[in-house]
Formats: C-alpha cells, sequence, structure tokens
C-alpha cells in the first residue's frame, strides 16, 4: 500500500491494521486503489461501506472521516 504523507491519515490507516490485521487490511483492495490513485474520498467510502464499517460502528465513521479529510477530529 503506498505510504500516505499526512500523518493524520497514517494514523487512521494504523488503527484500521491493529483492528483488522495486515492481511485483512489488504484485503480492502479498492481502498487501497484509491489510496494509490491519491482518492481519499474515494477510500474513504470504501471503508464506509465495508463489513468491518458495520462491526465497529462510530469508530468507521471517524476514521473514514479522518481518511476523506487528513485531519483528526481534534485538530
Amino acid at each position: 500500500m503506498p505510504h500516505p504523507d499526512n500523518p493524520a491519515r497514517q494514523m487512521a490507516l494504523i488503527s484500521m491494521a491493529f483492528n483488522l490485521g495486515g492481511p485483512r487490511l489488504a484485503s480492502f483492495r479498492r481502498m487501497r486503489a484509491a489510496i494509490h490513485d491519491d482518492n481519499w474520498m474515494q477510500a474513504a467510502g470504501e471503508a464506509r461501506h465495508s463489513c468491518w464499517a458495520k462491526q465497529v460502528g462510530r469508530r468507521s465513521t471517524e476514521i473514514a472521516g479522518i481518511l476523506a479529510s487528513g485531519v483528526t477530529p481534534d485538530a
């Protein structure tokens, strides 16, 4: 997966990796493709519309928001 230059997005992806594990995060092919294309809105949408989002609830909305905006909610 490409390395985002934005620290907030890095934190969001690390949070997802911690929750999912590397192999399951790697299975988010459309999200990874969007990140590769620097399309953070699409990446956020892919995260929001995943089974993971249904499992973690409100936290997924927060992480997707960080992916889309590049800022943390408390910043």
